[in-house]
């Protein structure tokens, strides 16, 4: 199973929590890790890397021009987004839009984007926690991966659904409507969007 995170490689978010929660699974070849992005935290992370005894078995190469993210994106299972403070979440939406199911914190923007059966959230703990929920779940995942392509497939439809332009271009028609009187129920699509109407898995 092959894992993804793209974003700038600063402390906040967390991808040095992932490589310590993948290190086992990427030693016993069930889980290949793919780290897009650069920023100061890069010599940190490849330190740490080689540390864990994972150099040359992270791919872990810099910034990579946005043409060329679809492709490499693509080629992953699962985007690991453990940002422990995250206001909006663009990664995460880029990754639902191409069929790519997130595993993001339970903390600031990404949980508001990720419905059940979408991809997974985890609960904001300590350190510690984080890393054993991280590897838990990658190691079920790896072990049993048939719940990717649907959640995958969930996350394509949510975004098409919901967080297109002519999607949020009606959500605001369907406000508009309601501040106007011209409706009388209140529009509601649910925290996290959409989940008072979830796509069917």
């Amino acid at each position: 199973m092959r894992a993804a995170f793209v974003g700038r490689l600063v402390a906040l978010k967390g991808v040095e929590m992932l490589l310590e929660a993948a290190a086992s699974l990427i030693k016993a070849g069930q889980v290949e890790l793919d780290i897009i992005g650069d920023g100061p935290e890069m010599p940190s992370l490849r330190a740490q890397s080689e540390r864990l005894g994972l150099a040359g078995a992270v791919q872990l190469d810099g910034w990579v021009p946005h043409e060329s993210l679809q492709a490499r994106l693509c080629s992953a299972d699962v985007l690991a987004f453990p940002s422990i403070r995250e206001f909006g979440g663009g990664a995460v939406l880029e990754a639902m839009a191409l069929g790519l199911p997130p595993v993001v914190l339970d903390h600031g923007g990404p949980p508001e984007l990720v419905p059940p059966g979408c991809g997974w959230v985890l609960p904001l703990q300590s350190r510690d926690q984080i890393v054993r929920d991280l590897r838990e779940l990658l190691s079920q995942l790896a072990n049993d991966p048939a719940p990717l392509a649907s959640f995958g497939k969930n996350a394509q439809a949510h975004v098409r659904q919901f967080l297109t332009w002519d999607a949020k271009a009606e959500q605001i028609r369907q406000v508009y409507e309601w501040v106007l009187g011209r409706r009388s129920d209140k529009p509601d699509w649910g925290t996290p969007l959409g989940f008072a109407n979830p796509v069917a898995a």
